[in-house]
């Protein structure tokens, strides 16, 4: 029922959008014979608002715990719906009578508007969460309330008095806050001060037994390995001299480890360890990151009719979520989320019986996996930093090469040098070597080259190109410069573990 009721808000939201927009636009007045013209496009964003929003999630977050992705979740809804809306009105009309600034003023007005009321939402809950708090404060005198400071202003020292007003019932009060940082003194955390840093604790429990406050229990909420030495002796003698129990919150979930430097976990995926020769550092990364975030913005606004329509095709094929997801390691394997098209039903019949991968295909499945446009949710992985236009595929754990640098050490692509060389035809092996190649030897020439030969593979189909493979094995296996081709006699060179086809490239090459 919440959800409908959100959808239901957030329409209203977009009519009432719409209205500002014309109103704004007619120096706050309404302009009958414009508005009447623009009534096509008014109705053409309600009805793209609803398959994006469900497309998107947004009927399903809780605007009480509203967070930066569900804002960003809006942002791209409104620009769905505005490039829906346009489109779709100049399909209609040819823009016919619609001054040029309401789309621009709408898209403002939507996004201040759903934001805004997400906002509201978080302000009251937290207020809400507040005024127990508050509550439990006012409760210290009765027996067996105990009082807490708490050590740390951070978001987990935020968490902690989040947890404490949802679950105590008034038997914790938090006393208040030490900072680590001198700066810190004095401000307040909702309703709460800043009392003084680790360093002050004696004083600052003295100060608070003349107010009759007697401290029961210190809960430390950064990881005591990152506390300055002065600091963890102030908390280890008020421990000693008052008997005071001191809970290290990361302790207490087994993580205040050492950790010097950040590693991904690696239970789960290969090892990825810093390659000098794959020249990461060069400003080509760095401004391919800024390529790839600007035209994957412009790409989700030019095709979001195309998507939607896709959406909507998916969703009443299969009776469902027309999205998909995995996930699979990325950039310095870390995993993140890859998202497509659903493109088969479901894994088990109406008997709990296991189908084939052939009984599961869809007609809409065959035809969006054969032009790749299952792939286009992928642009919002490009669009946040998980993905490229052009990088090595990202794998699932199980397919992952056990020797991975080069292919891990970027970020995955939406294509790539394997899968504009063979593809699905190729190897594991083979898709690695060629990976690793692409990193050692990337450029926006060489890019642009990938885009070609993907655009050409989906066309015509996948073509295993014997050549490149035997470039990218020969390469890695003499460590030598990027080879245009390999000549003279390779009998002699030690390989890397490779498939079939790239045997016989190399045999074709020497």
């Amino acid at each position: 029922m919440q959800v409908v009721v959100f959808l239901f808000i957030d329409a209203v939201l977009v009519v009432a959008a719409s209205a500002g927009a014309l109103f704004l636009r007619g120096n706050f007045s309404f302009d009958h014979s414009e508005a009447q013209a623009a009534l096509p496009y008014v109705c053409i964003s309600v009805a793209a608002f609803f398959p994006i929003a469900i497309l998107l999630g947004l009927n399903r977050t809780l605007w009480r715990f509203a967070n930066l992705t569900d804002h960003v979740k809006v942002l791209v809804a409104v620009i769905g719906i505005m490039a829906s809306a346009t489109i779709g009105t100049f399909l209609y009309s040819r823009l016919d009578g619609i001054a040029r600034s309401l789309p621009v003023l709408q898209g403002i007005l939507m996004l201040m508007l759903m934001s805004g009321t997400r906002v509201l939402f978080r302000l009251h809950h937290l207020q809400r969460r507040w005024q127990n708090v508050n509550e439990a404060n006012s409760a210290q005198f009765v027996s067996g309330v105990e009082s807490v400071l708490v050590v740390g202003v951070n978001e987990i020292s935020d968490l902690y008095l989040k947890t404490v007003a949802e679950f105590s019932g008034g038997r914790i009060v938090i006393a208040g806050l030490l900072g680590l940082r001198g700066r810190h003194v004095g401000h307040k955390v909702g309703t709460l001060e800043v009392l003084g840093t680790p360093e002050d604790v004696e004083d600052v429990m003295r100060d608070l037994d003349v107010r009759g406050v007697t401290i029961n229990r210190i809960v430390v909420t950064v990881a005591y390995n990152s506390l300055p030495p002065s600091s963890q002796l102030a908390l280890r003698l008020v421990e000693q001299r008052r008997g005071i129990q001191i809970d290290y919150f990361a302790k207490q979930l087994g993580l205040d480890q050492p950790s010097p430097k950040r590693q991904p976990p690696q239970a789960s995926g290969p090892s990825v360890q810093k390659d000098p020769e794959l020249r990461l550092d060069r400003p080509y990364w760095k401004i391919k990151r800024v390529v790839d975030a600007v035209a994957s913005a412009v790409l989700l606004v030019v095709l979001s009719p195309v998507m939607l329509l896709i959406g909507l095709i998916v969703a009443i094929e299969l009776k469902g979520s027309p999205l998909f997801w995995q996930q699979r390691p990325g950039r310095g394997g870390w995993p993140f989320r890859v998202r497509k098209f659903q493109t088969m039903s479901a894994a088990h019949d109406a008997l709990g019986q296991r189908l084939s991968d052939d009984e599961r295909q869809t007609w809409s499945g065959r035809f969006l996996r054969r032009t790749r446009l299952d792939e286009l949710p992928q642009l919002y992985n490009v669009l946040i930093g998980d993905m490229s236009f052009i990088g090595p595929r990202p794998l699932l754990p199980r397919d992952q090469p056990q020797i991975a640098n080069a292919r891990l050490s970027v970020r995955p692509g939406l294509t790539g040098w394997a899968q504009a060389n063979g593809g699905r035809h190729l190897s594991i092996e083979a898709k690695a070597n060629l990976d690793q190649w692409y990193v050692r030897n990337a450029s926006f020439a060489l890019d642009i080259k990938i885009l070609a030969k993907t655009a050409v593979m989906i066309v015509f189909g996948e073509k295993t190109n014997l050549q490149a493979v035997a470039d990218a094995t020969v390469q890695l296996a003499t460590q030598a410069e990027p080879l245009k081709r390999p000549t003279g006699d390779l009998s002699g060179v030690s390989l890397p573990t490779v498939g079939r086809e790239t045997a016989a490239a190399v045999r074709i090459a020497s």
